[in-house]
Parts: C-alpha cells; sequence; structure tokens
C-alpha cells in the first residue's frame, strides 16, 4: 500500500511541477505581449511629441523644433527594433510595427521637405522674402524721389495685395497684385520720369513680380508637403493604437485559455491522485484480507 500512495504521489508532483513548466512558458508569452503593448504606448507618446515639435515649428520657424521631431523619430526607430527582438511576438503584430515604422520615416521625410521650403522661402531678411522686401524698399525709393503720386499710389496697393495674401494665402490676392503691377508698367511708361529711371523701375518691379510668384510656388509645395504628411498621421495613428488595443487583448486570450487549461489539468490530476489512492486502498485491503485468510487455514 505505501509504494502504490508513493507512486501515486510522486506521479502527483511531477505532474504539479509540469504545470509550473507550463506557467513559465505562459508567463513568457503574456509578459512579450504586455512589452508589445508598453512599447507601443511609447511609440503613441513619441509620435506626439514629434506633432508637437512639427506645430511648433510651423507656427515660430525656429530649427530647434527640427531637432526635436528627428529625436522623436529616432525614438521611434528604436522602440520598433526592441518589437522585433520579441521571441514570442505573432508575426502579425511585427509587420504591424514596421508599418508604423515606415509611416514614422515617410512622415519625417516629408516634414524635412517642409523645412526646405520654409527655408527656402525664408523671413524678412532671409531667402526669397527677404530678397522680396529688397526689391519693395528699391521700388519704394525710386517711387519716393520721382515723386510720382500715382506710382505711390499703385506702389500702397501693390504692397496691401501682397500683404493680404501673405496673411490670408488665398490665391485672388496673387491674381490682383499681377493686375496691379501691369497697371504700374502701364503708369511707370506714361510718367514724366527719365528714361533711366523708367527703365530701373520697371527692372525692380519685374524682379519683385517674379520673386513674389517664387514665394507663392513655395507656399504651395509646403502646402501639399503638409497635407501628404498629415494623411500619413492618418494613418499611423489608428495602427499605433490598434497595437495597444491587440497586445492586451493577446494577453488576455492567452492568459484566460492557459487559466483554464490549468484548471482542467488540475482536476484530471486530482482525480486520477484520488483513484490510486482508493485502488492502493482496496489492493492493500485485498491483500490483507488473502493473508489473514491463509493464516486462518
Amino acid at each position: 500500500f505505501a509504494i502504490v500512495l508513493l507512486l501515486a504521489l510522486i506521479v502527483g508532483g511531477i505532474g504539479i511541477l509540469d504545470l509550473g513548466k507550463v506557467k513559465a512558458e505562459n508567463d513568457l508569452v503574456v509578459n512579450t505581449y504586455l512589452n508589445f503593448k508598453d512599447l507601443s504606448r511609447q511609440v503613441d507618446v513619441a509620435m506626439l511629441s514629434a506633432r508637437r515639435s512639427e506645430k511648433d515649428y510651423i507656427m515660430r520657424l525656429d530649427d530647434k523644433y527640427v531637432g526635436k521631431v528627428g529625436e522623436q523619430m529616432k525614438i521611434i526607430q528604436a522602440l520598433e527594433a526592441e518589437v522585433m527582438a520579441l521571441e514570442f511576438l505573432p508575426e502579425e503584430d511585427k509587420i504591424m510595427a514596421r508599418k508604423v515604422n515606415d509611416y514614422a520615416i515617410e512622415y519625417q521625410s516629408l516634414f524635412t521637405k517642409v523645412v526646405a521650403g520654409y527655408q527656402r522661402k525664408g523671413t524678412t531678411e532671409t531667402g526669397l522674402v527677404g530678397e522680396f522686401r529688397d526689391e519693395v524698399h528699391a521700388i519704394e525709393k525710386l517711387v519716393t524721389e520721382a515723386k510720382a503720386l500715382q506710382l505711390d499710389v499703385d506702389m500702397l496697393t501693390l504692397r496691401r495685395n501682397e500683404k493680404d495674401y501673405m496673411l490670408r494665402g488665398d490665391n485672388k490676392y496673387v491674381d490682383e497684385l499681377l493686375q496691379n503691377v501691369k497697371k504700374f508698367e502701364t503708369d511707370v511708361g506714361l510718367s514724366q520720369l527719365r528714361r533711366t529711371d523708367k527703365e530701373s523701375l520697371l527692372s525692380h518691379v519685374e524682379t519683385y513680380e517674379n520673386l513674389f510668384l517664387q514665394v507663392v510656388n513655395v507656399d504651395v509645395e509646403i502646402a501639399q508637403n503638409v497635407q501628404k504628411f498629415t494623411a500619413v498621421i492618418h494613418e499611423v495613428e489608428p495602427l499605433i493604437e490598434e497595437s495597444v488595443t491587440s497586445a492586451q487583448s493577446l494577453a488576455d486570450e492567452t492568459t484566460k485559455a492557459f487559466n483554464a487549461t490549468i484548471r482542467s489539468a488540475q482536476s484530471q490530476m486530482y482525480v486520477a491522485l484520488f483513484i490510486a489512492v482508493i485502488l492502493g486502498v482496496l489492493m492493500a485491503l485485498y491483500i490483507s484480507g488473502t493473508i489473514v485468510n491463509a493464516i486462518n487455514k
């Protein structure tokens, strides 16, 4: 009886140890999903930080925000590498992480084009806008020296068109400015200015017009690239959220399935142990009875 009982206990102990190993393996899988969830959250935070810096740059045109966007993109790439290293993560989730990283790279590329556009456009002292302002001042100086009232009125009209465009970005002001440039040129021709002064004014206003149109074209490029990277953001944000949701769902489902398996295995093991003990007791009673009967005879 003791031997049978001991064997039953050994079988039970081995079963418990095996369940412990299964639990350890399950914990590794669950921890993988939870790590994936945490990494996805960190990607989300990095993307939000990049977008904040992007908006700050567009608002202030301060290059320090360009560097901040780059820093967050590096963080996203490092996080993606960590996701790829997760041993038990399903391939579909790794594919999703690669897509997020690819979108982040595309976003940074488009943002860099926007930055290049703003740098080419410049400010009142740099780039196209700076050159444009120089031409404005040259024209105003010549008109003032000429004491030509009509040209002064024409120039004020051009400046109003120009400022309306810069403020509102509406192309109707571009059309108005181009029409008023023609009027300015006509009035220059009708003025009593010397031929050399007329030629100087016409040369400056031609350069003024060309630079203004270059600024408009750069604004178009900037707007197009902003639209493109905004579309990229609208693609990547749901993917990040899906990664978080998927990771939590996988962890919950795995834990639930494991717990059900453990409960079933434990029940079967306990039943087997109980049957083994009962059989051992019955066998012991049978052997005892046989021995007693033999002695009595």
